[in-house]
């Protein structure tokens, strides 16, 4: 400090709080008052510093300032985000700063620029950055400039998930059985899970090592038949989802037979027609007909969309009972047979007819000639039993009589009975 006096400065005396006075010496190269001062005896805090300047005659001049002592650094604590966070948007960061004499609360990130910040707070849009990890300063810095500084590294995750298609069904596809879906994520930051979603069931998704697809089955027949819509959804650690919707329509059952003839039970002649009406939801793609135990016979599709073979019968295929069944495909495959029973009665025909009836009048000619061969049998033996008796008995009057020789009658006999049995 500078003092003077025309008479001459005989004293400077200074003295502070929590002091003793003390005596300053002049500095005869600068002419001033000086006195060093170990500030690291005081306690941090502001003091008043008064200087006595006494001059020859005892006239007494004073004068006063303030000062601040401050040797300890900074007390700083960082609220947040504290490390390991995952950030997105607009960040908030948070620290608090004790000191006797704060100046200055600043926060950089990754070292670019410092902002100050007001009440312990300060924000910046995380957008500005890359995906990845940063790291967050928060500095404070009091009136000797002292500065202590606290980091905290994070994750800066502003981006939803990388999610496709690698291995799906079409669109809308209709399959049964069990099926294979794959895609394909990655984040930056890193995928948390993939998920696929029916209805109220969500299930998780793995991923193939082998492949580096997540994978999931789904089994068709926990399903009823019809459409199936799912979504797929890939989550970060920041909680942003990308998602992926999908349907495929289960078709797990066999073509319905609408109709059918010859109705079961019913009674058949000649020519059969076997007809069959199906419909199914992914199309059809053979009827076949196998009668009683004989080969499968592919049946052939009409224009009104039925399916028909005929059968032409004869009686030799006359039987009661005769089972035939019929085994609808459709183009998934699914495959179900269905049995039905009829009666084949064929009439007999005309030739038949005729044949019986040439057989039926040679019976009974047979019969007739039978008859008529043992009448005349028995007409012969009486005319013979006649012929005996006049042969014997009236032969010898008959010589008498001049007839002829014994010898030509008898062939005349003979040749007479010979008449009479043809």
């Amino acid at each position: 400090m500078a003092s003077s006096d025309a008479r001459g400065v005989r004293t400077v005396w200074l003295s502070w709080e929590e002091g003793s006075s003390v005596f300053a010496t002049v500095n005869t190269a600068t002419n001033y008052y000086e006195y060093g001062l170990d500030t690291t005896t005081l306690a941090d805090g502001t003091y008043t510093l008064t200087a006595i300047s006494t001059d020859g005659s005892g006239l007494i001049t004073e004068a006063t300032v303030e000062f601040h002592v401050d040797n300890t650094e900074p007390m700083l604590e960082l609220h947040g985000p504290l490390s390991g966070a995952i950030l997105d948007g607009e960040v908030v960061v948070s620290a608090t700063a004790t000191d006797t004499f704060i100046d200055t609360l600043q926060f950089s990130v990754d070292g670019v620029g410092w902002v100050d910040m007001e009440d312990g707070e300060g924000t910046f849009d995380s957008s500005g950055f890359a995906d990845g990890d940063h790291t967050i300063t928060v500095r404070a810095i009091d009136g000797s400039g002292k500065a202590v500084s606290a980091d905290s590294a994070v994750t800066i995750d502003n981006n939803a998930p990388l999610l496709s298609v690698a291995d799906f069904p079409a669109m809308d596809e209709h399959l049964a059985g069990d099926r294979l879906f794959a895609v394909f994520s990655d984040d930056t930051v890193g995928v948390v899970s993939v998920t696929v979603t029916i209805g109220d069931e969500e299930l998780p998704v793995y991923i193939n090592p082998a492949t580096g697809f997540y994978e999931w089955t789904l089994k068709s027949t926990d399903y009823a038949d019809g459409v199936v819509d799912m979504t797929f959804t890939s989550a970060d650690a920041a909680g942003h989802n990308t998602t992926i919707d999908w349907s495929v329509f289960v078709d797990n059952t066999a073509p319905v037979v609408v109709e059918q003839s010859p109705k079961d039970g019913s009674e058949v002649k000649e020519i059969v027609h076997f007809e069959v009406t199906v419909t199914d939801d992914t199309g059809t793609e053979s009827v076949m007909l196998r009668i009683g135990h004989g080969p499968w016979i592919t049946m052939n599709l009409q224009d009104d969309g039925t399916y028909l073979y005929k059968w032409e019968t004869t009686t030799e295929d006359d039987q009661e009972g005769l089972e035939y069944t019929v085994r609808v495909t459709d183009d998934l495959g699914n495959s179900e047979d269905h049995t039905y029973s009829i009666d084949v009665n064929n009439p007999m025909s005309m030739a038949w007819i005729a044949l019986a009836i040439i057989l039926a009048v040679l019976v009974l000619l047979g019969i007739f000639f039978m008859r008529k061969r043992e009448q005349e049998l028995d007409e012969t033996e009486g005319e013979d039993e006649d012929l005996e008796e006049i042969s014997s008995e009236d032969f010898d009057s008959l010589v008498d009589l001049g007839s002829p020789q014994e010898d030509v009658l008898a062939d005349e006999v003979a040749v007479e009975l010979d008449e009479k049995a043809l």
